[in-house]
């Protein structure tokens, strides 16, 4: 695989991760206790959608390499372990303790 190649799959694993995380807030903005029946189906509905995206992507990678699916597996994981820390304001609170200044 060229350079370019595995920064496409990087790319994909990326915006994977941004699609994904995307669907999961609007899903949630969506949950009401007025309607627990339609409230399911879009957490349900929404999972099983996104693990068909997921499990289409990284079969489109397999076919090209393992190494393409291993790239982009890493740059979704790492992406969406940093955009919840980001979302928590876990990254901040970190650098702010190490440096000693308070929040």
């Amino acid at each position: 695989m060229t350079f370019l190649s595995y920064l496409t799959w990087a790319g994909t694993g990326i915006l994977l991760a941004l699609i994904l995380l995307k669907t999961q807030a609007w899903a949630v903005e969506r949950i009401t206790p007025q309607y627990p029946k339609l409230s399911v189906a879009l957490v349900v509905g929404g999972a099983i959608i996104r693990w068909l995206l997921i499990g289409a992507v990284f079969i489109i990678a397999l076919h090209q390499s393992i190494g393409a699916l291993l790239m982009a597996f890493a740059a979704m994981l790492v992406t969406r372990t940093l955009f919840l820390f980001l979302w928590q304001g876990k990254i901040l609170s970190i650098s702010l303790r190490s440096s000693g200044i308070k929040d």
